[in-house]
């Protein structure tokens, strides 16, 4: 591990505390809705890397262990920690994140720093209580979709409100279903 770049891509001050806000579903992705820096905007991810990112805000443990269970058993056999997670750029449309991880042998500690999807990077830093971070570079990149959001908040909560009205006995009730909620 020795073989590290040394420094992070970003000076510490060009990094901003990174916050998950909700996870929007949709039919074949989902988005998640990240906050830093004063601006709201979202990653779109995979139906795959969506379900677990909601099993990690949940604690829920799959019945069978999945690539990111098994990565963490990895990291844990090696006794390598995640020390960070940045959301560092943006290529092509598609978010990149750097990974830190750590590892202490007696007094030297060796750092690495990898290149990862930014999806399998928050579901890591979910994992492992390790707080998201943006650079400034991309929360210049990315468009502020707080307006949206905000819209979007106003018309679901509408729906709901108008659900409330309607009969007790709505085939939604009846069967059980509701819409699944925006975290």
């Amino acid at each position: 591990m020795n073989d590290a770049p040394k420094g992070h891509p970003a000076a510490p001050d060009d990094l901003l505390p990174l916050e998950l806000c909700r996870v929007l579903p949709a039919r074949d992705s989902a988005g998640l809705v990240l906050s830093g820096g004063g601006k709201r905007f979202i990653i779109f991810i995979g139906p795959g890397e969506a379900a677990a990112v909601l099993r990690e805000l949940k604690k829920e443990l799959p019945a069978r262990p999945l690539t990111h269970d098994l990565l963490a058993w990895i990291l844990a056999g090696y006794d390598i920690q995640v020390e960070s997670v940045v959301i560092s750029s943006v290529v092509n449309g598609a978010f990149c994140s750097t990974l830190t991880l750590l590892r202490k042998v007696g007094a030297e500690e060796d750092r690495v720093r990898l290149d990862a999807r930014a999806s399998d990077a928050i579901v890591l830093a979910l994992r492992h209580g390790v707080a998201l971070q943006v650079t400034r570079r991309v929360l210049d990149e990315v468009e502020d979709v707080s307006k949206m959001l905000a819209e979007l908040e106003e018309q679901i909560e509408k729906q709901a409100q108008s659900g409330e009205d309607d009969a007790a006995g709505s085939a939604g009730e009846a069967s059980g279903e509701s819409t699944p909620p925006l975290l």
